[in-house]
């Protein structure tokens, strides 16, 4: 194996990959190279990492110190829980901020065709609410991306992408969120983390907080099971509450 040759660790080798894969991703957009051989490649698998969950303060620590169309990105990502590709394809169409919901109807991945739009990891468009901070948060971004479209002359409306540089003309690069992440949360001091872990926020907080995980999964756009799996320790009490329950049932107490 490549690590073996090298003398480089697994994690090394897998990290190289992403970012020769996200050169070349780059390279396809910009009509440079035919194809992404880095798609073809096989890098190591390496053992699921341990959850590391940014805070709340985390969170707006980075949305301190970041510009205010990541800061509303941010704020998407931390209190919805949608994934990446998710919200980088979301569209001023899909936002209804009277009703203070959006509906995930697709998202933007890279493949051996270059980015490409699909619809979403659960297959399905689903609906999520928005909280009155975070309807603020995007009524202002839209302002400031109808402003940015006038300037420079491009359509604005319901097509228009929520997260771009060019007043909506076109969607942000896939990987530049994540790059803004860790570049922002350094800036802040915070601990190293993800992007991703934005999500792991959002789930955490609402079952900790006893959102039923039914609407814990609709938000977020995946199933009950897959909610099960990934954060059955952060439902409060759930095993010591069947314990004492199973309990006072044999003993017939009320």
């Amino acid at each position: 194996m490549l690590e073996d040759k090298l003398g480089l660790s697994p994690a090394v080798v897998a990290r190289c990959h992403s970012q020769v894969r996200a050169v070349f991703s780059w390279a396809l957009r910009k009509k440079l190279v035919a194809a992404n051989p880095a798609l073809s490649a096989d890098p190591p698998r390496l053992k699921p990492a341990k959850l590391h969950i940014p805070s709340m303060d985390d969170v707006r620590a980075v949305q301190a110190v970041a510009p205010a169309g990541f800061a509303a990105y941010v704020q998407v990502a931390a209190t919805v829980g949608a994934r990446r590709g998710t919200l980088v394809a979301l569209r001023w169409g899909d936002l209804d901020l009277e009703k203070a919901n959006a509906t995930f109807t697709r998202a933007i991945a890279e493949s051996g065709d270059g980015v490409v739009e699909k619809g979403t990891k659960a297959d399905r468009p689903y609906v999520s609410s928005l909280g009155p901070s975070t309807v603020s948060a995007l009524q202002a971004h839209r302002q400031r991306a109808i402003e940015q479209a006038l300037r420079i002359g491009v359509p604005f409306g319901a097509e228009s992408f929520v997260f771009s540089d060019d007043g909506g003309l076109t969607h942000w690069n896939l990987s530049w969120p994540s790059h803004a992440w860790k570049r922002y949360s350094a800036k802040a001091g915070v601990k190293p983390t993800r992007l991703h872990d934005l999500r792991h926020t959002a789930a955490s907080q609402m079952l900790m907080a006893g959102v039923a995980i039914s609407i814990v999964a609709e938000r977020l756009g995946c199933t009950e099971g897959n909610i099960l799996r990934t954060y059955r320790h952060f439902i409060p009490g759930s095993d010591r509450e069947a314990a004492l329950l199973m309990d006072q049932m044999l003993s017939g107490a009320d």
